[in-house]
């Protein structure tokens, strides 16, 4: 090789070698943020931290804070209102290396936006701690998570009638265990328990009623509160916080998937002008002769029906929780409006058996109790269209008013749009639920109570084999 010919390869390495190096560095911050901005709930974690607004602490944050440093582009609050990492009003290096910190997994002081709308802050990373739980969504969290075995202290709401789902929740002993089955408040035996277990992290309940004992145990004890929202929307926004904070990205990127994939199938056979129009019922109340509905508003994960299914029945009267209450003489005179009643009673799902009022661990909650129970809500009902037709579709409340509500999703599809939706793709996706996302030894053809098998009230639509 003559010395003309090395001098040409060498000069085109050297140009080859800048034009990388130029890449790299243009790469990170080449990008334009300027247009960066918040989405809806579901779309963002809130983390301070999270400069782009997405679901992840990542580089795009590091790059977006230095862009705003470096004065490449000025900082909007309104839309990117978590870009202020360690919360002192201003963007500058502190927080380019608190970001980093999280990326890395360092310990440091982390702050989130909580439910109550006030700034948290965590003695992140949140590993190898001991967990309590006040509610069987918050537990349903910690599995999705893989950190079931985590719980050290949780309300009987989760570890009074859950312990068949979750074998874990009965190793707990009463000094572990607090409230009722049907409460997710902190008392002041809670508030004891937690301490005496040395609970470090309390997932909990972001009720009126928790927002004091929270606080006080994280200011005064030192504990690591999340108080975040976990029904509807909320769902991924709430599991990616928990993923990030405590480790286990991997575990809701699966979540997310399985999610996307149940989306991906309805939405590819319903659009919105085909949707039917439905009420969705909790229950009725012989006691004052009404009926309990869910509004399509309700802060909660019957909003994915309305949002996917179904055009869900709403109401400017609703709760925090989405429940309104109307008469017969309501029901009847507006039934018109409405082609099926979707009814969510309680107990149900994949709870204990429930024996005299009392939980049983060690087997589900009986289909022939279940059925009873919806023959009895079918009763309510007879003077509606939609009993008359066989439009009355039962689902489960525990597994439609939390995390796993996309699981049920494609059951409940395939009983409001059979001609659409085949009831086997529905009871495969909820096994799948349970092998793979929301961990548990239970199979959906013979356990669990969830939708109605019986033969007294006959259905419109295909039904579960009968046990």
């Amino acid at each position: 090789m003559d010395k003309q010919t090395t001098t040409i390869i060498a000069v085109v390495a050297v140009v080859a070698v800048v034009a990388v190096a130029a890449f790299f560095v243009l790469g990170n911050n080449s990008k334009d943020y300027s247009d960066t901005e918040i989405g809806e709930i579901g779309t963002y974690v809130p983390i301070y931290g999270n400069a782009t607004g997405d679901l992840y602490i990542d580089k795009e944050d590091v790059a977006m804070l230095n862009q705003i440093i470096d004065g490449k582009m000025t900082w909007d609050k309104k839309k990117a209102p978590f870009a202020d990492a360690d919360q002192d009003g201003k963007i500058t290096s502190k927080d380019v290396d608190l970001v980093k910190k999280i990326i890395d997994k360092e310990k440091c002081t982390v702050y989130y936006l909580d439910y109550y709308d006030e700034v948290e802050k965590v003695n992140f990373p949140l590993v190898d701690r001991n967990i309590a739980v006040t509610y069987y969504q918050q537990a349903e969290a910690c599995n999705i998570l893989g950190l079931m075995d985590s719980i050290k202290c949780a309300s009987l709401a989760a570890a009074g009638q859950y312990c068949t789902l979750y074998p874990h929740l009965k190793t707990l002993t009463d000094s572990q265990k607090f409230g009722t089955t049907g409460s997710s408040t902190l008392n002041d035996d809670a508030i004891e328990k937690i301490i005496a277990n040395n609970v470090t992290v309390i997932v909990s309940t972001p009720s009126t009623q928790n927002y004091e004992p929270t606080k006080a145990l994280r200011e005064d004890k030192g504990i690591d509160t999340i108080n975040l929202w976990y029904n509807g929307a909320y769902c991924y926004s709430t599991l990616m916080t928990m993923g990030i904070f405590m480790d286990r990205i991997d575990k809701v990127e699966d979540y997310m998937d399985f999610c996307d994939d149940v989306v991906k199938k309805i939405t590819s056979k319903i659009s919105d002008k085909d949707k039917k129009d439905i009420l969705l019922m909790d229950s009725y109340y012989a006691s004052s002769a009404k009926y309990s509905f869910i509004a399509s508003d309700a802060n909660g994960s019957f909003t994915m029906i309305n949002k996917y299914l179904a055009n869900v029945y709403s109401a400017d009267d609703a709760s925090q929780f989405g429940f309104v209450q109307r008469d017969i003489e309501w029901l009847t005179a507006n039934q018109a409006k409405y082609d099926a009643v979707v009814i969510a009673p309680t107990p149900c799902g994949f709870r204990d058996l429930r024996v005299d009022g009392t939980y049983q661990p060690g087997e589900y909650y009986s289909r022939t109790d279940y059925n009873a129970q919806c023959e009895a809500q079918f009763e309510t009902l007879e003077r509606t269209n939609a009993h008359k037709n066989g439009n009355l579709i039962i689902t489960s409340y525990d597994n439609t008013f939390g995390y796993s509500t996309y699981a049920m999703l494609p059951i409940i599809a395939a009983q409001l749009y059979p001609d659409l939706f085949s009831l086997e793709d529905g009871l495969e996706i909820l096994q799948d639920w349970f092998d793979n996302i929301n961990k548990a030894d239970i199979d959906v053809d013979k356990q669990g109570a969830f939708s109605y098998t019986g033969s007294v009230y006959k259905v419109s639509y295909p039904q579960v084999e009968k046990i």
